[in-house]
This record gives structure tokens, C-alpha cells and sequence, in this order.
């Protein structure tokens, strides 16, 4: 798991610190974006983890194609260090079939018989995002537990051509445990599908 590194230069911290001064005065999402960039570039992973969220929302004024690959690129910068919100982001980028979470190959839609998507791509990214939103989970982050959670009760499957494929198998059981561990955290989405789907309150 993350810890603030003797490392990282105070310069770095200062930084980022700038930014989220900017941030909660309400100067917008890149007021103080130098600064950021500059805490990112020396390698301070909460930085990295904010610079990826802006390119991922779309805040930065770059193409479609180019902020996902930026917003895969810092939150891999800082879940190589052990950063728990970024390897859970990098999951969601995973499962949502947008980048791979091995190669940072960008996912374009391919229309193929009924699919939007390719088959192959689909069936590999989402289980890589369930790898990764599992070490997280696994390390203690709430949303990543709540996140792997529901994906044992959804499991997951999609049609091509007319022929359904299941690249992930429904178990309550599991969904049950990590969803109780978010909840035992406070996560309240975890509370609230604890009692959708089981009917428990904690």
C-alpha cells in the first residue's frame, strides 16, 4: 500500500498542495494545473491520481483518443506505486472496455455483426479490470470492494452475433463478503446494495 515517500522532494508535495489550495477556492479543475503537472512529472502519486482524473473527465483540452490515453498513463504512474484510488480507476477504465490495463492500448468501438465492441477485447478487459479492482480490494479500498462486489452479482456476458458469451459467473456468496467489508468501511454505496440485494443493513 501507498505511503508518502522520504522521496518525494517537498517541491513536489508544495506542488500539489497548490493545486488543491486552487481547488477548494473554488478557481476551477485547472487553476493551478502547472503546479500539478509539475508534482505529477516528479513522481508524487497523489498528483499523478488528480492529473489522471482530469484527463479521464475530459476537463483537459486535448482528443477523445488522447485523454485516455493520459488518464491511463498517470493513474498507472501512481498505482505502480502502490496507490490504491488509482489502481481502482484504472479497473473502471479496464471493465468499461475503454484502455487496457497492460498495454494502455486505447479502445475504439468496432461494430462487428452486433457487437459494438470486439469480442476478444471485451472477454480479456474485463477480467483484467476484476484482477485489478480485486488487489485493491484486497489491500482494504472500500469502493474497490464494493466495485467487486457487484460484479459477482452481475457476472458478465455480452452477445455477438447471436451467440452469448459469459466472461465472468455470478456468485452471491463473494458478493456478499466484499460488499460487507465496504459497507463495515461506511461506503454507503456498498450499504445500499447490501440491502437492494440481500436485504441487510449494517
Amino acid at each position: 500500500m501507498w505511503r508518502e515517500s522520504n522521496d518525494v522532494s517537498s517541491l513536489a508535495i508544495k506542488g500539489y498542495l497548490e493545486y488543491m489550495n486552487c481547488r477548494q477556492r473554488g478557481k476551477g479543475l485547472t487553476a493551478g494545473l502547472p503546479s500539478l503537472k509539475d508534482s505529477a512529472d516528479q513522481g508524487y502519486a497523489p498528483a499523478q491520481f488528480e492529473l489522471g482524473g482530469l484527463y479521464q473527465s475530459g476537463s483537459m483540452k486535448v482528443d477523445a483518443r488522447t485523454l485516455k490515453k493520459e488518464a491511463y498513463h498517470w493513474y498507472h504512474a501512481a498505482a505502480a506505486q502502490g496507490y490504491l484510488p488509482a489502481l481502482h480507476n484504472l479497473g473502471i477504465l479496464a471493465q468499461q472496455s475503454i484502455v487496457s490495463p497492460l498495454t494502455g492500448t486505447v479502445y475504439e468501438p468496432k461494430m462487428k455483426g452486433t457487437a459494438l465492441y470486439d469480442i476478444n477485447a471485451i472477454k480479456h478487459c474485463s477480467l483484467e479490470g476484476h484482477n485489478l479492482l480485486l488487489r485493491a480490494a484486497e489491500a482494504g479500498y472500500a469502493p474497490s470492494q464494493h466495485s467487486v462486489g457487484v460484479r459477482y452479482i452481475v457476472g458478465g456476458e455480452t452477445v455477438s452475433e447471436g451467440v452469448r458469451y459469459t466472461f465472468f459467473t455470478v456468485d452471491r456468496a463473494e458478493a456478499w463478503r466484499w460488499l460487507t467489508e465496504s459497507a463495515r468501511q461506511g461506503f454507503s454505496q456498498a450499504k445500499a446494495d447490501l440491502k437492494r440485494y440481500f436485504g441487510e443493513e449494517t
